[in-house]
């Protein structure tokens, strides 16, 4: 699959509006403006790119592998959204997880690294344990 562009979803049956597993994507995974998004299992291997961006939404990010230097960031948090980063692997050219403009990234298990760093955080975004 090319890519995936989740917009504007909320609610949902047994704990989550869209839930994606299993998917081995070339291009973005986008999530923007939805609550309860489950991304688990999936293969990111958006070529230079971003692997995951999450945009004020409020997303789990579970069991993903980005490959090893296939993707500059894997998981990018963004303007105040909710990430829960849980067992991801891989290794991205520039940053495993980053988190920007007020964007909280928890951490659970182990995480995808970054060339450049593993965590990168500005403009108030936070990354926790």
């Amino acid at each position: 699959m090319a890519g995936i562009r989740i917009g504007a979803c909320g609610g949902g049956y047994g704990g989550s509006s869209v839930d994606i597993r299993f998917l081995e994507s070339t291009g973005l995974i986008e999530c923007q403006g939805s609550v309860y998004v489950l991304i688990y299992g999936c293969n990111p291997r958006n070529s230079g790119g971003i692997g995951v961006y999450i945009r004020g939404s409020s997303v789990v990010v579970s069991n993903c592998d980005f490959g090893t230097d296939v993707v500059q960031d894997a998981i990018v948090a963004d303007n105040a959204s909710i990430v829960a980063s849980r067992f991801n692997q891989g290794n991205a050219t520039r940053y495993g997880l980053a988190s920007y403009v007020g964007a909280i990234i928890c951490k659970d298990g182990f995480q995808p690294t970054g060339t450049t760093a593993n965590e990168h955080k500005a403009v108030g975004g936070q990354i926790f344990s």
